[in-house]
């Protein structure tokens, strides 16, 4: 009497994963040495024995059990294989967790630990991701590939997971590439802590349905169903023939109590229902349909009351296909219950999200686009493409080439879709509106923390906040977007680390519609953030890099504390020591710069004469030691030489090193060349800074400007610089930019922001745009070109003492020791060997 579905739609894939069996330990796993781990887990646990109740012949089963106390800790070892599912009754290879599809359930309570090793079997990489688990502190244990490594074949990965301050009914799932097509996904369950009241009666019992036949209840008692949307492509709808739905909570906010005939339950989503068996004794339809398609596809399940000897019959009960505006008004109806306790005891209406201010408005329009000939999905016009290494890793470890801060407009920009590796910056313990717009014809789902204040039809505009609802609308990890219409969030940025917004659509994700949201905590402290796990998996270009890093704080200079100094780790505010091969090269280029003065001062000496002696690094006079043996009137003394050899002694360690500078401009033009710039059209922007009007307005790091107002930038230095910048401090009103990006031209309008003193600000760093090229030399060519170049760098070193000299108040804070010296050395070294050049000869 099921209707089976012509694509893979099933209670398994749309919602219906209430796995109430308890699993604290894997009972299947085919590791023995991890036996004693679970014999002590089951020493541990505080639940009783499942009761099993067998009751159909496609293996579907309700399990019940009593959850007594907390614990602290809840160990896991799941083993990740293949395995035969039949999902659609035909046989077809499926993801299993310790054998099971769905996996095993995952039930904890508030503020609790879970300790997961995941063992890979698989013959690919593999990666487990939480569904609405909040990771406070911890974007380490996401599992994304934007902050994990994948599990590599054979090998595993421990989970350390607490859900702190959480209740409520979520999922896990397989992140990587399509595996959720196939599996490996499951029911997590966060219980209220005992002393926390519930604002609903404890119900009879949690039921699993798992693609049944039919199960059993009890008349006149009250069950909670917990639903969670594991599919990749649809909304569904969720009914239960003659039963009214009474909502009780969306993803851990426990809701106004409001009955419903049947309830839409997006992409992503999470709900628990209260359902009491009141009606006739018999049999009735479970059904789940899809929403928003074209043809609507069904499957079925039969809830059957005890005793009952009354077929299911009759049609399956019809639901609302297509309609937009009824699925819209439903989701406005579910508010929060401002008076029920969440997960702590204070109720959840005590914060009161309609009073903040926001930081700044982000608009984020989804599309989908033909890129190099193939279909791709973008936010902003940017269609995410994963980098080499994990965000989170090259971001924690400094390295630099992996990703870019303002990779993603703040708004659409209305230009053409290009691939990049998107990051948005935020400011730790903001708080930002959030728009998601959705100018196309299908149902978008998006993963999100937030409260979503307001959702409509048509365009949004400043106007739509006065719509908002500011009171009492619901928290969750998901928003729905309508057909062309809008949703909006508020989101508080209180969590440090590397979060992954995306869409729901599996096939939409993969192909590019996702970015990264970096929330940055300049305090550099466990209060905001945990430090890396000591048992994070490190690849790509993270793969040698050292896990811990415990500071050592010597004034400025900021290192990790292991059994040594690992100097790839060591920095000063803004500065990398890279790599120990650039940090020796920097230090031996300081070094011979040292040994080339004090020879000069000893060179210049009489031979014979004791006019100097070394002290340590340097090269001291006997004319003040109290203790020198030397009568104070010898004539060898340097206070007592002629005026002139004086000068000549004292000197000579420079006049030294200007001839080493030179000398090494001169290798350099015959070894490895001279860089050039030459010089085109327009100006580079290297920075933009997070919430100015050019992030906001869409201008990015990277972007070249052409033209300005219309009028086409010339080629030269630092004067066109200057000339965009004094055009948009000037301006009060709208520039018109022509941007270059990606090998295509488009204008963006930018607004500026107001200085202080009334002139304009975009909030960009701008520097001359040129291409580096190098140029070498022989012999007599290559003495002018070195002595070109060296009377520019001497003019430049000079020029640099004036200034340091001249506003001594605002660059002393600037002038540093030989730390800072050896930490930017190895970071130019590190770049090219050239740049090995560029650092010793202007400090020569």
């Amino acid at each position: 009497m099921t209707e089976k579905p012509l694509f893979l739609l099933s209670f398994f894939e749309i919602l219906l994963y209430l796995r109430q069996r308890v699993q604290l330990t894997s009972t299947h796993t085919q590791l023995p040495f991890m036996a004693s781990l679970q014999d002590k887990s089951k020493e541990k646990s505080e639940y009783s024995s499942p009761q099993l109740i067998p009751n159909c012949p496609f293996n579907g089963f309700f399990f019940k059990t009593n959850l007594k106390r907390k614990d602290p800790y809840r160990f896991y070892t799941w083993n990740v294989t293949y395995g035969d599912i039949y999902p659609l009754g035909v046989k077809q290879q499926g993801i299993l967790i310790n054998g099971q599809f769905p996996g095993p359930l995952l039930e904890t309570v508030t503020n609790e630990n879970l300790i997961i090793n995941v063992f890979n079997s698989l013959d690919q990489p593999f990666l487990i991701s939480w569904n609405g688990v909040q990771q406070r502190r911890n974007s380490w244990q996401d599992g994304v590939y934007g902050t994990n490594c994948p599990i590599p074949p054979g090998g595993n990965f421990t989970y350390t997971i607490q859900v702190k301050d959480q209740i409520g009914s979520y999922f896990y799932f397989p992140s990587l590439a399509l595996h959720k097509a196939a599996g490996g996904y499951g029911g997590l369950r966060i219980h209220s802590r005992s002393v926390i009241p519930v604002p609903f009666p404890p119900p009879a019992a949690d039921y699993t349905i798992l693609a049944g036949d039919w199960y059993n209840k009890n008349h006149c008692k009250t069950y909670r169903f917990r639903i969670s949307n594991v599919g990749i492509t649809t909304s569904i709808n969720f009914r239960i023939q003659g039963h009214k739905l009474l909502l009780v909570e969306v993803e851990g906010t426990h809701t106004l109590q409001n009955t419903y005939d049947s309830l839409d339950v997006h992409l992503g989503q999470s709900l628990s229902l209260l359902v009491t068996a009141d009606q006739p004794t018999r049999e009735y339809y479970i059904v789940a349909s899809t929403r928003f398609t074209s043809q609507v596809r069904s499957t079925t399940a039969v809830l059957r009351y005890s005793n009952s000897e009354v077929s299911v019959s009759g049609p399956i009960p019809g639901v609302p296909t297509t309609q937009i505006d009824w699925s819209l008004e439903q989701a406005r109806s579910i508010r929060e219950n401002l008076t029920a306790s969440g997960p702590r005891p204070n109720p959840q209406g005590t914060y009161h999200y309609g009073l903040i201010k926001t930081a700044r408005t982000i608009r984020l329009a989804s599309s989908a686009s033909i890129i190099d000939g193939k279909q791709r999905y973008a936010v902003n016009s940017v269609s995410f493409i994963p980098a080499d290494t994990p965000l989170k890793l090259a971001d924690y470890f400094n390295i630099s080439g992996v990703f870019s801060l303002g990779s993603i407009p703040y708004a659409p920009t209305g230009g053409g879709a290009y691939l990049q590796t998107s990051v948005m910056a935020a400011d730790h313990r903001s708080f930002l509106e959030i728009v998601f717009e959705n100018p196309e014809d299908t149902v978008q789902s998006w993963h999100i923390d937030g409260t979503t204040s307001s959702m409509d039809r048509g365009q949004w505009t400043p106007a739509s906040r006065l719509a908002y609802n500011l009171r009492d609308t619901i928290s969750r990890c998901t928003v729905q977007v309508y057909p062309k219409s809008w949703s909006a969030v508020y989101m508080a940025v209180d969590n440090v680390g590397m979060w992954n917004v995306r869409s729901e659509n599996w096939s939409r994700q993969y192909l590019g519609q996702q970015f990264y949201l970096r929330v940055f905590s300049a305090a550099n402290s466990w209060r905001d953030e945990y430090p890396i796990p000591k048992n994070a998996l490190l690849c790509g270009r993270a793969t040698r890099r050292p896990h811990h890093q415990t500071e050592i704080v010597n004034t400025k200079l900021l290192c990790p504390s292991t059994n040594r100094i690992d100097f790839r780790s060591c920095a000063l505010p803004g500065l990398d020591f890279g790599n120990v091969e650039s940090v020796l090269e920097a230090a031996g280029v300081l070094t011979a710069i040292i040994v080339v003065h004090e020879t000069g001062h000893f060179l210049a000496a009489s031979p014979g004469n004791p006019c100097n002696f070394p002290i340590g690094w340097i090269r001291g006079f006997p004319d003040n030691d109290l203790d020198s043996d030397i009568p104070d009137d010898d004539e060898n003394l340097l206070k007592n030489r002629p005026i002139l050899d004086r000068i000549i002694v004292i000197s000579a360690g420079v006049v030294a090193n200007i001839i080493f500078a030179y000398a090494i401009i001169f290798t350099q033009v015959l070894s490895v060349g001279l860089p050039v710039q030459e010089p085109f059209s327009g100006v580079l922007v290297p920075e933009v800074r997070p919430f100015s009007a050019a992030s906001r307005d869409g201008l990015l790091p990277g972007d070249f400007i052409i033209a300005i107002n219309g009028v086409e930038l010339p080629k030269t230095g630092t004067s066109v610089v200057s000339q965009v910048v004094d055009i948009i401090r000037k301006s009060q009103r709208n520039v018109v930019l022509k941007v270059e990006r990606a090998k295509q031209d488009f204008e963006i309008g930018v607004v500026p922001d107001e200085n202080f003193d009334g002139t304009g600000k975009i909030g960009v760093q701008l520097s001359p745009k040129h291409k580096k090229k190098i140029e070498t030399e022989q012999y007599l060519g290559g003495l002018r070109l070195t002595g070109k170049e060296f009377w520019g760098l001497t003019y430049n070193v000079l020029d640099s003492l004036k200034q340091t000299f001249m506003n001594f108040s605002q660059s002393a804070s600037k002038v540093s020791g030989p730390v800072a010296i050896i930490a930017v050395g190895a970071e130019v070294a590190r770049s090219t060997v050239d740049g090995l050049y560029e650092f010793a000869a202007p400090k020569s």
